[in-house]
C-alpha cells in the first residue's frame, strides 16, 4: 500500500500529500530543514543531561529524559520546517504568478508592435504602388499608424 501511495505521489505532479499539507517538491527541504533543527536540538539536550548527570542517575534514567524531551524537540523542529516551507512555497507561486503576468504583458506588447509594424510596411507598399501608378495619396484607404 505505501509503495503504491509513493508511486501516485510521483505520476501526478499537483498532487498534494494529504498528511503533510506540502506539494511534492518541497517535501526535501521540508525534511532537510526539520533535519537541521532537530538533530542538533537532540545533541544539545544529550550534552545537558550528561553535564547534569548526577552520580545516582542510571544511564538507563538519563535515555529515558533525552527521549521524552525528543518529543517536544522534535514537534517543534516539525512545525518550523512546515512554516518555511510553505512560506517558500508561496512565494514560489507568487513568482510563478507574476512570472506569467509579465509574460502576458510582454505578449500583448509584442503583438501591438507587430500589429504597427504590418500597417506600417502595408501603408508603405500602398503609397509605393499609388506613386508608381500616379494616384494621389488622399485617395488611398491608408490606415492611422499611430493606433
Amino acid at each position: 500500500m505505501a509503495l503504491k501511495f509513493v508511486t501516485n505521489i510521483r505520476s501526478e505532479p499537483g498532487q498534494r500529500i494529504t498528511i503533510w499539507s506540502l506539494s511534492p517538491q518541497t517535501i526535501g527541504a521540508y525534511f532537510a530543514i526539520f533535519l537541521v533543527q532537530y538533530i542538533p536540538g537532540i545533541a544539545l539536550e544529550i550534552y545537558s543531561h550528561i553535564q547534569q548527570q548526577a552520580a545516582s542517575e542510571t544511564s538507563a534514567h538519563i535515555v529515558l529524559e533525552i527521549v521524552k524531551a525528543s518529543g517536544p524537540i522534535g514537534i517543534g523542529s516539525a512545525m518550523n520546517a512546515t512554516a518555511v516551507a510553505l512560506s517558500v512555497e508561496a512565494f514560489m507561486v507568487l513568482a510563478k504568478i507574476l512570472s506569467e503576468q509579465q509574460r502576458q504583458q510582454g505578449i500583448k506588447i509584442g503583438i501591438e508592435l507587430g500589429i504597427k509594424e504590418e500597417r506600417k510596411r502595408s501603408n508603405d507598399k500602398l503609397r509605393a504602388w499609388a506613386k508608381k501608378y500616379g494616384i494621389p495619396e488622399e485617395e488611398l484607404p491608408i490606415e492611422d499608424e499611430d493606433e
